[in-house]
Order: C-alpha cells, then sequence, then structure tokens
C-alpha cells in the first residue's frame, strides 16, 4: 500500500493533550491517511495493512522539512455490516529530529446505506502523539466519507471534515490548533482479501498558537 499527501499549511497543531509532562521536541508528526477498504467491511471481516507515506509535522517552522517519511499499520474488524472499529499506528523514519516520534488513533467507520455503486458514511478518529516513551498530546478528525465502485476493481473514496487539537493549554502559550482534511484515494481489489490503497490528503489549518 502507498500512502502519499500534499499539503499547503502555514502553521499545524492537530494534537489533545493527554498528559501534564512534555519534552522539548519541537514539532509532532501525524497521518492523515483514512484508507477506506474498496467497500465497507462485512461483519466478522477483519482487515490488516501496512503502509509508507509521508506525515505531516505540527510545527514546519521549527523543523528542516514541512513532512516526514514514515511507515503505519492499521488493522480494522466489522462488527455488522455497518459498523467496525480501527486501531491505526505510525511511526517517522526522518531525521528531522533526534526524538523518536510516533502515534496511535482509534477510529470507527459508521455506514449510513448500502448501495454497490454509491455508499456514505461516518469516521470519527481520535489520536495521540507521541515522542520516544512521552506522550505529548492528541486530536481528532471527524469526516464524512464517500465510496464511488463504478470501476471494479478499481474503487474509489473521498472524505472531509473537520480537525481540532491541542498539545498544552496548561501554559501561558496556548498551544492549539484546528482545519479541515481532505481526503481522496482509490482502493484497486486483486484478490478477494488482497487490496492497494493510493491516497492523497489535502490539508488547511490554523495554528492558534502563534
Amino acid at each position: 500500500m502507498l500512502l502519499m499527501s500534499k499539503t499547503k499549511i502555514k502553521l499545524i497543531i492537530i494534537f489533545f493533550t493527554l498528559s501534564t509532562f512534555f519534552s522539548c521536541v519541537p514539532s509532532l508528526v501525524y497521518s492523515p491517511s483514512i484508507n477506506l477498504p474498496p467497500k465497507p467491511l462485512e461483519k466478522d471481516e477483519t482487515q490488516i495493512l501496512g503502509g509508507v507515506g509521508y506525515f505531516l509535522e505540527t510545527r514546519p517552522d521549527r523543523v528542516p522539512s514541512k513532512m516526514a517519511f514514515g511507515g503505519e499499520a492499521t488493522i480494522r474488524h466489522a462488527f455488522i455490516n455497518s459498523f467496525s472499529l480501527q486501531l491505526e499506528s505510525w511511526y517517522d523514519f526522518s531525521n528531522n529530529v533526534e526524538d523518536g516520534r510516533w502515534g496511535l488513533s482509534l477510529a470507527s467507520n459508521i455506514v449510513f446505506n448500502d448501495s454497490s455503486n454509491f455508499r456514505f458514511g461516518l469516521m470519527p478518529i481520535f489520536a495521540t502523539a507521541f515522542a520516544d516513551n512521552s506522550m505529548e498530546g492528541g486530536g481528532c478528525y471527524i469526516p464524512i466519507t464517500f465510496w464511488f465502485n463504478h470501476l471494479d476493481p478499481v474503487n474509489f473514496y473521498t472524505a472531509l471534515g473537520p480537525v481540532v487539537g491541542i498539545r498544552d493549554i496548561t501554559g501561558e502559550n496556548k498551544e492549539w490548533g484546528w482545519g479541515i482534511i481532505m481526503n481522496a484515494g482509490c482502493g484497486i481489489l486483486f484478490q478477494n482479501n488482497i487490496t492497494l490503497n493510493l491516497e492523497l490528503a489535502f490539508i488547511k489549518q490554523v495554528n492558534e498558537y502563534n
């Protein structure tokens, strides 16, 4: 699976604070991808994904690059045809900072209709970001999702929704921000249990810290 992302960002902070202790790492990384399956999972189906791509820096003005190359892994399971849960993790392979940066997210995929050609749903995502073993912050992204299944075995999807997060609101400088993310991708079904995902993520965010 190949993940790609584009961004035009002035300022970014996208993580919700879950700890009162912070390291001095200048920037965190997060994955904006959603990697929808070619079609919603059916009851008791499980999907495992692994991929590489570019993650976004929360403070691009503090590091050499606005993006960081890394890898991610996802596992999702459907409890019923219209509802599944997923756990995702990502890790930064770049040398933008000395710290090891990574993250975890938990998401649900809710499907509102069951048309074979067009589906839509909701995918709330809640994430935390780490630097080495220190929990640095977190955030949430709540996109509306759409599937367009007209060109089997290639199935297209897109998503759009708000994102908000905080790194530290306990000090004098309130590190938080908000924005909008749009995802666009396709899933190519090679066999019943093998797919390839290609995805772009477009982000516009505002860093209220600055």
